[in-house]
């Protein structure tokens, strides 16, 4: 229990905080760091888009689902670039 006791008054004597006026913006730069790494961490894949396409297709939307793949450059969703998945999905809630 001692050693726990002296841990703490340790902490409480070496510890600091930094000296900052701009807590403020300080914080929102920290927020806008977690939201871009929570963004990349989001990478759609082909598994996130196809339930939606083949929904969208079953609803009787396959015209649309292959103009939708068209627009990607693509004939399948195998073909469309990774890059292009998460804008492709956004489109695809669309026709929902």
């Amino acid at each position: 229990m001692d050693t726990v006791i002296n841990a703490l008054e340790w902490i409480r004597e070496n510890a600091t905080i930094p000296e900052r006026d701009d807590w403020e913006e300080y914080k929102k730069e920290e927020l806008a760091r977690d939201a871009a790494l929570e963004e990349k961490e989001k990478l759609i894949t082909i598994e996130d888009v196809r339930p939606v396409l083949a929904d969208i297709s079953r609803n009787g939307h396959t015209a649309d689902v292959k103009e939708l793949l068209k627009k990607y450059g693509a004939n399948k969703l195998s073909e469309v670039k990774s890059e292009d998945l998460t804008a492709l999905l956004k489109d695809a809630e669309v026709l929902k």
